[in-house]
């Protein structure tokens, strides 16, 4: 029975995603094993999931949850293709919380063998500023963490990684706009 068996890939949906599930996916591939593919929601600060937002995609009303939910289901799907086309097995998941104790906990509670997520290499005040969710999933890690450097590429938005606008969603930050008005 092969050591690694399932995979976490922690997506946040930056241009740098799709770089990150080719590369699990080819490693998936060597090792025989299985990607759990992973979105975590944090909402603003204040606002309870069940929170029912009015913005113009949705006048009639839509809960936080339900919008994120939608959200990351329509996005999800070219991610199980990078993993199939590799022909490894791939699920997705979407949860929510404080965004590194979430990976941890689904990492635990789906009994996964090893993280595999990609960082931005911030550093300095950019990485005081804002955090490191890589290295807080290191530290408090019990399995193997694996992470993959993200490199600025042509087809980025941003002008570099310490710019990278964090991988939210249109709808995520429709979200944060809503909530800071």
């Amino acid at each position: 029975m092969p050591l690694i068996q399932t995979i976490l890939v922690p997506l946040d949906f930056s241009d740098c995603s799709h770089h990150l599930v080719q590369h699990a996916s080819g490693l998936a591939q060597q090792l025989g094993a299985r990607l759990r593919l992973l979105h975590v929601y944090e909402a603003p600060r204040g606002l309870s999931l069940k929170a029912e937002l009015h913005p113009s995609a949705h006048p009639e009303g839509v809960r936080v949850e339900s919008w994120v939910s939608e959200d990351v289901e329509r996005r999800m799907p070219v991610f199980d293709a990078i993993a199939r086309e590799a022909n490894v097995g791939a699920t997705h998941r979407l949860a929510f919380g404080e965004v590194a104790p979430t990976i941890l906990s689904v990492a635990e509670e789906e009994k996964v063998d090893m993280i595999l997520m990609g960082t931005h290499g911030r550093s300095g005040v950019i990485r005081a500023w804002m955090g490191s969710v890589a290295e807080a999933v290191l530290r408090g890690a019990t399995i193997p963490v694996m992470t993959l450097r993200t490199q600025h590429h042509p087809g980025c938005k941003a002008a570099s990684c310490a710019v990278c606008s964090l991988g939210k969603t249109p709808v995520e930050r429709a979200i944060l706009g809503e909530v800071e008005g």
